[in-house]
């Protein structure tokens, strides 16, 4: 009698009420009505629904950005460019578009999502994690509106963000300190910046294109201790790049580095501060294994900067403390996507993309608060760099963290199996040619 009373108050409910309505119903009765023999417990419904469509399926960042919405109801999609990627044979993605993140390849995929769905009247959500992405969403946000939802700053803010020339000038503008800095994109400009940037120096693409990918597939940037004696060496990375930045190095290690995640919606904001634990390359690269750090000083400092920029989305910013003074230096902003390790805001129990999602689809939401100890790592990224002689990461702090931490990884998850083998296959396959590859140099 009770159930139906409830029912029929809420016959006339819109479809969001119902959906809670009868997820809290099952809350509520199906453990009692488990207690009788003759009624089987009900499985829990989904509270949201929705589409989403990721790009970079075939990414760390696309895949673990699928894995924080895996459960929540949505139906997702993936645009990859490599279908060769085993981060594809994951049971999330209900299909994958194999095509480049052109602005008509990106319009084809919402056309194809939209034609399959029941009912037409909502687009997909369009969520980004590679920066070439963002630049030509943002560039055609007009067009491609009219076939997604998604949230970016303004054209010129996220032009400013990505662009680390521009990023240099609006942070001195507005009291954000950044490492002194030059642009090269000839081999006179090299000179110049060497001779007038202090060593060490670090030296990195202004942009990452495909070609320094595929040149540098692990290096983000190079360490120079001092001046080279054959300079036109250098003169290699403008081969893969049309500019190079010559940066000023920030003492300290790869433990030294933080970062703040953050989705700044229309009404609320989600965020988490995290600490690198390794990089791979020591001290250059991406992140080999990462922590929470509840601090709210480094929180806020990464607001701050992004409240600065009026900003809206998905975005982060990347600090690193210098050693010698305990100042913070911004290293690099990250804009409209995802960043390498940003699965431990979910882990952690921040969910940074389902906050982006749900603003994007009007939801009524509460970010989460509160923040658990939480762990990340790229598997084989960790253990290349506990490998490496510059890595301060020792055994007993890494089984201390497993200890008091809630784990998870690039690629191995007990709620993806399809992945993790697959992952684990490759891994065996790489150790066995690298043994007969020494076995035949022997």
């Amino acid at each position: 009698a009770r159930l139906q009373n409830h029912l029929s108050n809420f016959k006339n409910a819109p479809g969001w009420q119902q959906r809670l309505f009868f997820a809290t119903l099952e809350h509520t009765y199906a453990p009692k009505l488990a207690k009788s023999k003759r009624v089987k417990t009900m499985k829990a419904r989904n509270l949201f629904s929705g589409t989403v469509l990721i790009n970079g399926a075939d990414t760390v960042t696309g895949y673990n950005a699928a894995r924080s919405l895996s459960d929540k109801g949505f139906t997702i999609y993936g645009q990859a460019e490599n279908s060769d990627s085993l981060l594809l044979k994951s049971k999330i993605w209900t299909d994958v578009f194999i095509c480049g993140c052109s602005v008509e390849e990106l319009t084809s995929c919402s056309v194809e999502i939209m034609s399959r769905k029941a009912i037409k009247c909502f687009k997909p959500v369009l969520l980004l994690s590679q920066d070439k992405a963002v630049e030509i969403v943002s560039r055609a946000r007009e067009t491609l509106s009219k076939h997604y939802y998604f949230q970016l700053p303004t054209p010129d803010m996220t032009s400013t963000l990505l662009d680390k020339t521009k990023f240099d000038t609006w942070a001195k503008e507005n009291n954000v300190r950044v490492p002194l800095s030059r642009i090269a994109s000839n081999e006179t400009d090299l000179r110049n910046a060497l001779n007038e940037i202090p060593f060490p120096l670090i030296i990195k693409p202004l942009v990452r294109t495909p070609q320094w990918d595929q040149t540098y597939p692990s290096d983000k940037a190079f360490k120079l201790e001092r001046l080279p004696d054959n300079i036109e060496s250098l003169c290699a990375f403008l081969k893969a790049t049309p500019k190079l930045i010559i940066q000023q190095w920030i003492s300290g290690g790869d433990e030294d580095v933080y970062f703040v995640l953050a989705h700044i919606g229309k009404q609320k904001t989600t965020a988490m501060a995290g600490r690198k634990i390794t990089q791979w390359p020591v001290l250059t690269g991406s992140t080999g294994m990462c922590v929470s750090h509840d601090d709210p000083e480094v929180l806020n400092l990464g607001l701050d900067i992004l409240n600065k920029a009026n900003y809206v989305g998905i975005g982060s910013v990347e600090f690193k403390r210098d050693t010698e003074t305990g100042e913070y230096y911004v290293t690099e902003p990250t804009v409209g996507r995802n960043d390498f390790q940003s699965y431990i805001a979910t882990c952690s129990g921040i969910n940074i993309n389902l906050s982006y999602v749900l603003d994007c689809l009007d939801y009524a939401y509460q970010p989460q608060a509160s923040q658990q100890k939480a762990l990340w790592f790229d598997e084989l990224g960790h253990i290349r760099s506990l490998r490496a002689k510059q890595t301060r990461d020792t055994v007993l702090s890494l089984l201390r963290r497993f200890i008091s931490h809630r784990l998870s990884s690039a690629h191995l998850s007990m709620s993806d199996l399809t992945v993790s083998i697959s992952f684990l296959q490759s891994i065996i396959r790489l150790v066995l040619h690298r043994s007969e590859k020494r076995s035949s140099h022997d």
